[in-house]
């Protein structure tokens, strides 16, 4: 009733599918601004239509402008206004953290962060996957975090207690259910993702590594491949990481290894990378907000 019956020049949103089930557009002249909680894709983890009823997307970086302009050439919708924003979550982070002390491997085990999606087919889903990268991560003496994405919390409880009841007197293992997960974050040398945007909120933050397990993708618009575009989740790992099969996990430890060897080098290329895929990095709130009292001119 209150989408439906608002009264306001600009409606500023960060859920999708508007006009598609119950969130109705306004009956009024309400100009609908969609802001990206998320730096990944638009059309594979999202429904086809999630942000056709909006008149301005607030774009993260470039890769959702292009996606979509694709998007409205290939269903012959009117231009939307596209801002080129940024992303708040990870300017929050880098804020966060900057102050933390550096990473001392001489003095230290390794610290793992094992931050998947949610969903059906993901790490923290699937219980024989989930158990055989801890157990490895854990026998190598790599100190083992795991932040549950909250609807994992939600849909995996019962596995959640299992891996507590298991590995939960491991010295160096922890289930850490702040839902901020910045201690945690600041902390890791290095993520252990699957398709999650954490994994890039992780490496753009920390200029740290992702160690992607290549479990099955995560995809709601079956039909993404049409928009001739690949998505960002997909051509970045190996720019941010690497991958690791799934069923060689007995590679991981030294894939881990690995990554964190190149140091210096990865960081600069993970930097070089932040730079390409995010507007306005530490200013996105002012450029959104300018942009907002400007009332999105043309």
């Amino acid at each position: 009733i209150f989408f439906a019956a608002v009264q306001a020049k600009i409606f500023v949103s960060s859920l999708p599918d508007l006009n598609l089930f119950h969130l109705k557009r306004s009956k009024h002249n309400v100009h609908y601004a969609y802001v990206h909680h998320s730096l990944l894709s638009t059309h594979t983890i999202y429904l086809e239509r999630a942000f056709d009823h909006f008149d301005s997307i607030f774009c993260s970086g470039p890769h959702h402008v292009s996606e979509t302009r694709n998007a409205e050439r290939m269903r012959g919708l009117t231009p939307k206004k596209l801002i080129r924003h940024g992303y708040a979550r990870l300017n929050t982070m880098m804020a966060q953290i900057h102050q933390q002390p550096g990473n001392d491997f001489g003095n230290r085990h390794t610290s793992v962060l094992i931050a998947p999606s949610w969903g059906p087919g993901t790490i923290l889903e699937n219980e024989s996957l989930a158990t055989e990268i801890i157990t490895r991560l854990l026998a190598s003496g790599f100190r083992t975090t795991i932040p549950p994405h909250p609807m994992t919390q939600r849909s995996s409880r019962i596995l959640l207690k299992k891996l507590t009841a298991r590995f939960g007197a491991a010295p160096g293992f922890q289930i850490d259910n702040d839902i901020s997960g910045t201690e945690a974050l600041a902390e890791a040398d290095l993520m252990i993702s699957d398709w999650s945007g954490a994994a890039l909120e992780f490496a753009f933050g920390r200029l740290r590594p992702v160690l992607f397990v290549d479990v099955p993708r995560k995809v709601n618009h079956p039909n993404y491949e049409a928009l001739e575009t690949k998505p960002l989740e997909v051509t970045i790992r190996t720019e941010i990481g690497t991958i690791a099969n799934a069923s060689k996990l007995d590679e991981l430890p030294a894939k881990v290894t690995a990554l964190l060897s190149e140091g210096d080098t990865m960081a600069d290329k993970i930097a070089h990378a932040r730079a390409q895929y995010v507007f306005n990095l530490g200013d996105s709130g002012r450029a959104g907000a300018q942009r907002i009292a400007d009332q999105l001119p043309a």
